[in-house]
Parts: C-alpha cells; structure tokens; sequence
C-alpha cells in the first residue's frame, strides 16, 4: 500500500509540475505574463487536491509505521508514539482530506486563497501535530517518569525482538561444571573428548596449500569444519576443495585457450581429522593427493577395504574460486589431473552443466555478453560445446532467489560420489514489529534460516530446500514460486548428515542473546551499552567476555 500511494504521489507531483510549466511555456510563446485563467485554475486544483489526498493517505498508513519507530528508549512504538503520535497521524489525516476539499472548492471561486489555505492549513498542524505535540508528551508526562511509562513497550521490544531473532523457544539448563576432571567423566564422553578441534581453518588452510596443490594452478579457499564416518567411527574433520586458478599460470601461459578451454575444473578435495597430526607438525589426512585413477576415497591413516565414503567424480567445475566462464567439450582436451608417473590426463567434460553454444547466434549472443570476440571467432567450439557462467555458487545462487540473503561461509560436502557445496540462506525483513534491528549497518530484525541450497560442483545444479516451513516468508516465496523450492524430506540421506547450525546466524543470534534474552526491562532500560551488564546478570561464570 505503502509503494503504490508513494508512486501515485510521485506521479501527481510530476504531472502538477508538467502542467505549470506547460502553461509557463504556452503564456510565454504567446508573449504574454504568466495569468491564472479560470480553465489553468481548475486544472491546477484538482492536480494539487490529489497531492493533498495523496499526502493524507500516508499520514493514515504512517501509523502502522510506529512498530517500527526508532524515536524513543527503544526499538518500536513507545508511549508518545502511541499517546501523541497515532492520533495526531489520524487528524493529518482529516486536516489533509479538508485540505482538498477546500482546493476542490477553489477550483469554482474566486482568487486562489482556499488553495493556499488548503495547503497551508495541512502544513501548520503537520508542525504542531506531528512535532509540537509529540515533544511537549516526551518533555513533561514521558521524561519525568520514563520507566514506568515504557515499561510495557519495554516488554514488548524484548519479546519481539526474541522472536525476531529466533531466541524466543531457548531452553536453559545448568550443567554444574566441578575444577576436576575424572578418568571416567573422560572414559565416559571418549567420542567427544577424542573430535576436540587442534586445527585452526587458517594455519591448516596455508598447510594445504603446501603439501596438497599438486600442480601450481590449483588452490584452496578455506578450510571448513565437518563430520564423516571414517574408519567405522563418527570423526570431526577440516577438508578443503582443491579448485583451478588460471590466474597462478605462469603470464605467458594465460592464453585465451588456456584460460577459457584448457583450465577449466579443480579436482578433488584435501580433508584431516581436527586431532591428529604427524611429529613434523603437520596434519594426518583422510583424503590426500590425486590417486592414479582419478577416485577419491576418504579413509582413516591405516586404509581400509572399503571405505564410507568414495568420491568417483571430484571434479570441480563450479566452485568458490570460479569467477571466470570457461567453454568446455571443444576441440581443445581440458586438462584433469596428474596421474602416477607424472602424466596428465586430459578429459573432456560429459555433464549437463553450461548453455549449449554451437551455434553462430549463440556465439554471437556470448561474445557480445562477455565482450570477447574469441568466442565468435575460435574453430574449437564444436557443437556439443558448453559454455559454463555464473560458475561461483554465492553468485549462481543470487542470481536465482536474489530475495535471500546468503550465510558467508559455503562449505564442500563429499556424498553421492560427487562433490557438493551447501549454502545456507535466511529470509530477512526490517518489518517485524517492535524487533531491534542488528547492528548499525544492518538493514534487517527477522531472520530465519529457512532453506539450504546444494550446488553440484561438476554439474551446477542447484537444489533449494525449506528446512522451516512454518516461517511466514518462505511460505510466501513458495507460493511465488511453487517449482522453485522442495521440502528437506527430498534431501538425499548423504547431503543430510552434513547439514550445520549457520555461522552467520549463530553470531547474529548471540549478540541478541546477551541484552534481550538475559535481562529484564529494568536492565534494558539503564543500560547505555552490552558492556554495562550487571555482573550477578552474566550467570554462574561471572565472566561477561567469557559468556
């Protein structure tokens, strides 16, 4: 309602604008002064009494707008908003419909004076109305005995602000913690106490990129956390996706082929368990190296007959690295990976991902897209050729649900004999009533992380799956888009095991979690910044960075 009474304002602002200067230039082509004749009158008059109504309107809808009022102790409609605010929104709302009226009226009389007066009369009560009244409540009823007038929107911006944030179905409980440690709390807990994380993402992610590139035009990202049956035994591991960089050939090797034909795919991925390393330092690994066949298996140091999980196909055609397009099944072999002995094997892509480009109106299409005319030009293209764009999974996924807002940290999953990247996504809104919205910068105070997107790393298929389908907003989007979404039920058992809490949420969550889950209004209400907790607030460590 909102955008459709803004853009019939804006238009009628535009046309009454239009139509002054319309007559302007008419009176001044015929050499004359600029005259208020009876029909330039009319005209004008029902042009600016559609402004007034226009401007009425939104007075009357800027009421719902309150929830949503950053103007007193807190976050949505406080007292004034509601006892001063509201009401005065309502009378704009009149005063502005009189003021059309009598501009209406204006139209058929005499002078311009009921116009002006219509205008102006909308103008004064906007000041003494919406301003005067407003801070003269704060002032000498709100201010004097702050507390105990806002208390109850207090209460309300807690809770809501809870919901908003998903913090409002938290169970506490209390798990005494003593100062020693037993060998049978140890004996008792081994699973836990034997996946304590050692391995920081950073560190080992350089140590990857020492021991486990291969070949120079390879790289890793980042190392993500994750958990695999290794060995018969439920493991946490760090594992990274070893992808192509054309950008780390040497300069005269970066050809047009090269880049675009050749290099195409990453392969593979490096993983270790987050306990273990060697007596030079370094980390143990689970899936190592480009075996001789190309098949990937990820077993424990000692192999096994027939390791949990086996990766047949770990090529990486779309990935965190692959920003540029590549034209893939040409003419030209893409290089794949080193077999024993040192000789590179050569491929030529077999899946379904990328845009048939055989022909010459598509490779004309491309080459004006990208600006390369090597595309329309090049006698590699065959016409079984692919060309593969949007190939990075944060963009490939924004290009489809652009409403979503994407988690920073996508991770490599190993499961159904391929490779897959999970994305979590969270639908947003700065809507909800009364919720405090995160941080400064940030532009939302609903969150909910309701779908996780696969993106299949050879094919880009990308899957969208609702893991809450009780939040309002993805239920909107899937009535948009009733094909576009498909309920986690239809998740493959394999990609399921690797779902994980978002680390974006958790972090937004966290930093709601101190001032609006922990305290009352009391405390709310004194405090300037988080830093100024009361201690006995904190819990039973007393710390409060601890906490």
């Amino acid at each position: 309602y909102e955008f459709i009474r803004g853009w019939l304002l804006g238009a009628a602002g535009v046309i009454l604008a239009a139509t002054l200067g319309m007559y302007f230039v008419n009176f001044s082509f015929r050499g004359v002064g600029f005259l208020i004749t009876p029909g330039l009158k009319v005209h004008v008059s029902v042009i600016a009494a559609m402004v007034m109504i226009f401007l009425g309107l939104g007075n009357w809808l800027s009421r719902w707008d309150l929830v949503l009022s950053d103007q007193g102790v807190a976050y949505g409609a406080m007292y004034t908003d509601l006892h001063a605010r509201k009401l005065a929104l309502m009378l704009l709302t009149i005063f502005a419909f009189v003021g059309a009226l009598l501009i209406f009226v204006n139209a058929y009389m005499r002078g311009i004076r009921l116009l002006v007066g219509g205008v102006a009369l909308w103008v004064v009560m906007s000041l003494l109305l919406g301003v005067v009244w407003p801070n003269t409540m704060q002032r000498f009823t709100v201010n004097p005995n702050e507390f105990a007038r806002e208390q109850t929107y207090i209460e309300r911006n807690i809770e809501f602000t809870r919901k908003g944030f998903g913090l409002d179905t938290i169970t506490e409980q209390l798990y005494p913690v003593g100062p020693g440690i037993t060998a049978e709390m140890i004996s008792e807990n081994l699973e836990t106490v034997g996946n304590i994380r050692l391995w920081d993402d950073g560190p080992l992610s350089n140590v990857y990129r020492q021991l486990q590139l291969i070949r120079p035009y390879y790289d890793f990202k980042d190392a993500d956390v994750d958990r695999y049956v290794v060995g018969g035994e439920y493991r946490q591991v760090m594992l990274a996706a070893r992808e192509v960089a054309q950008e780390k050939l040497d300069p005269d090797a970066q050809t047009w082929v090269n880049t675009k034909l050749r290099y195409t795919h990453g392969f593979g991925i490096a993983m270790s368990p987050v306990t273990e390393f060697t007596p030079e330092g370094r980390p143990e690994f689970f899936a190592k190296d480009i075996p001789g066949d190309g098949v990937i298996s990820v077993q424990p140091m000692s192999p096994i007959d027939e390791p949990e999980t086996v990766i047949d196909n770990p090529r990486i055609y779309y990935g965190e690295k692959t920003i540029d397009y590549v034209i893939v099944n040409t003419n030209t072999a893409e290089l794949d990976y080193q077999a024993e002995g040192g000789e590179l094997k050569s491929t030529n892509y077999f899946g379904t991902g990328g845009v048939p480009v055989g022909s010459s109106i598509r490779r004309a299409a491309y080459a004006w897209q990208f600006a390369d005319v090597n595309i329309l030009i090049t006698g590699a293209i065959t016409g079984g050729s692919r060309i593969q764009y949007r190939r990075e999974i944060q963009e490939r996924i924004s290009a489809i649900t652009p409403f979503l807002r994407l988690d920073d940290d996508p991770y490599i999953v190993a499961a159904e004999g391929g490779l897959f990247w999970i994305q979590d996504l969270y639908t947003v809104s700065d809507q909800f009533p009364y919720s405090d919205p995160f941080g400064e910068t940030e532009d939302f105070n609903y969150i909910r992380n309701s779908v996780k997107a696969t993106v299949d790393a050879f094919n880009g298929t990308v899957v969208f799956y609702v893991v809450d389908p009780t939040d309002p907003l993805i239920q909107t989007y899937r009535n948009i888009f009733p094909d576009l979404f498909v309920p986690i039920e239809q998740m493959p058992p394999s990609l399921l095991s690797h779902l994980r809490y978002p680390r974006d949420l958790f972090g937004f969550q966290a930093d709601k979690y101190i001032r609006y889950h922990m305290l009352d209004p009391q405390d709310f209400y004194n405090l300037e910044d988080i830093w100024s907790i009361p201690e006995e607030k904190v819990g039973q460590s007393g710390n409060l960075q601890e906490v």
